[in-house]
């Protein structure tokens, strides 16, 4: 009896189910759901690449076929009612459309859950500065990002632009009013969506998408003259963040890319994830702007901040 073919929509509901971390479809092999560390295989049958392709190119609107067309990769995401939303991201490898597919909860997890530290929240009330969340791919850095944007969301009226790139977590008006907009999607560009920001009478502004000097720069401009803005990094740890942000620019400019960091910053968070065989923990770097730290940011003694780091113990979560 002929086998029937899996669809792309029962793949993700065994990903969902399995409570695993990612679904990787590629050819070779069948498609591999990845928990606690081992891959675990979704049937026996190897994937040809028509059967990939197939299954990558079913969840794909017009815009996005396009879009990846033109690109050859694409990260986006969008959610399945009663499961989750999912985040995806698409490439060729030899040729042949592969995927990685992750969940991300409908809900919002709260600070609490994530063990947060406290002593950072009443900085989110704060009308201008610069708060920095940086870690390595998977360190649930957008998922703190987006539960304090929530926080802002549940105990103050402001009024809320995040700039996504794509968008992961969907965001519901409560006490703030929040708007999302998508590169790619909303807006043609990083650059043409931040240009008038701060002419919209904006409270906050997330950022999660400073990957060059230029946008740098806007997140600068944003902390330092227009409200809060709340960025992601990609970094291993908060000292070679502050270290990598100011040599992003040329040396002429660099005196004057401290002394800007040091006026703007209010606190660095570095979440990380420790692999349990049932949770994830999640332990916090952090580093909050003071007296004693802002003239080492202004003269780029970044080794000597080592010394005023916090590390604490977050929290923990069973496995999704």
């Amino acid at each position: 009896m002929k086998k029937k073919k899996l669809s792309l929509a029962e793949l993700l509901k065994a990903l969902w189910q399995e409570k695993a971390s990612n679904l990787i479809i590629t050819v070779g092999v069948p498609p591999m759901l990845k928990k606690f560390n081992t891959l675990k295989p979704i049937g026996d049958t190897p994937l040809t690449p028509v059967q990939a392709e197939q299954l990558i190119l079913s969840v794909l609107n017009e815009h996005q076929k396009k879009q990846f067309e033109k690109g050859q990769e694409l990260n986006f995401s969008f959610g399945i009612k009663g499961m989750a939303r999912f985040l995806a991201t698409i490439f060729i490898q030899r040729g042949v459309p592969n995927a990685v597919f992750r969940i991300i909860p409908f809900r919002i997890p709260t600070w609490e859950e994530l063990g947060g530290p406290g002593d950072v929240l009443p900085f989110l009330n704060r009308t201008c500065g610069l708060c920095i969340i940086t870690g390595k791919p998977g360190s649930g850095k957008t998922t703190v990002m987006a539960s304090l944007i929530d926080y802002i969301n549940n105990h103050r009226p402001a009024y809320i632009i995040t700039i996504e790139e794509p968008i992961e977590y969907i965001y519901h008006h409560k006490k703030s009013v929040i708007i999302q907009r998508q590169i790619g999607y909303d807006t043609e560009s990083f650059e043409s969506a931040i240009q008038y920001i701060d002419q919209t009478g904006v409270d906050v502004v997330a950022l999660s998408a400073v990957y060059d000097r230029k946008r740098l720069e806007y997140a600068l401009d944003i902390a330092q003259r227009c409200c809060l803005c709340i960025i992601l990094l990609h970094s291993v740890d908060i000292i070679r963040c502050l270290r990598d942000i100011v040599t992003r620019f040329p040396t002429s400019e660099q005196s004057y890319i401290k002394t800007r960091l040091a006026d703007s910053l209010i606190f660095a968070l570095c979440p990380g994830i420790i692999e349990g065989t049932k949770k994830r923990h999640i332990q916090y770097e952090v580093l909050i702007n003071d007296q004693r730290i802002e003239p080492l940011l202004r003269n780029g003694e970044f080794e000597k901040l080592k010394s005023y780091l916090r590390k604490t113990p977050g929290g923990s979560k069973r496995k999704r």
